[in-house]
């Protein structure tokens, strides 16, 4: 048989201003800690609720691209394929959805209308979401990750 160990208190979370009501067994409300999302990176938070939102939308083949050393008007590019026109409208969706919920807005979205390419740009991010033909067409992967050797120039053909 087992001796009972004795268990200290736990260590509470505290924020530093940010508290959530609580009931109590009577219903009087009393204040306890609200643990607060770290919003030392707002750009990383954008980036995994960007890719969350595709990956639950089923988008295909999600890239990536760090280009900050290519532009000054965006950090990153993700491309995505949808399937169909409706798809590539339920993933803008989704993807403006989930910065909706940390208060981030994107400054514009292009391409609604015909559903093929569709462009959401959040200014730090900026998120392509294609149809199939679209993506093969246009190669956004290949035209944001071809470099010139350094010391070489590029020069159109």
């Amino acid at each position: 048989m087992r001796k009972p160990t004795a268990t200290r208190p736990r260590k509470s979370l505290k924020a530093e201003s940010a508290t959530a009501p609580d009931t109590s067994v009577r219903g009087v409300a009393k204040k306890t800690p609200r643990r607060r999302i770290a919003a030392k990176d707002p750009i990383a938070l954008l980036r995994k609720a960007v890719l969350k939102a595709l990956d639950d939308g089923k988008g295909i083949d999600v890239v990536v691209l760090d280009v900050r050393s290519l532009c000054s008007f965006t950090d990153t590019m993700v491309i995505v394929t949808g399937n169909t026109g409706r798809q590539v409208n339920a993933l803008v969706e989704r993807v403006i959805e989930g910065a909706l919920t940390l208060g981030i807005k994107p400054i514009g979205v292009e391409g609604r209308e015909s559903s093929e390419w569709v462009l959401v740009d959040f200014a730090d991010i900026v998120v392509h979401v294609m149809q199939k033909d679209a993506r093969q067409l246009y190669e956004l992967e290949k035209l944001w990750s071809e470099l010139p050797a350094d010391g070489e120039t590029a020069t159109p053909s």
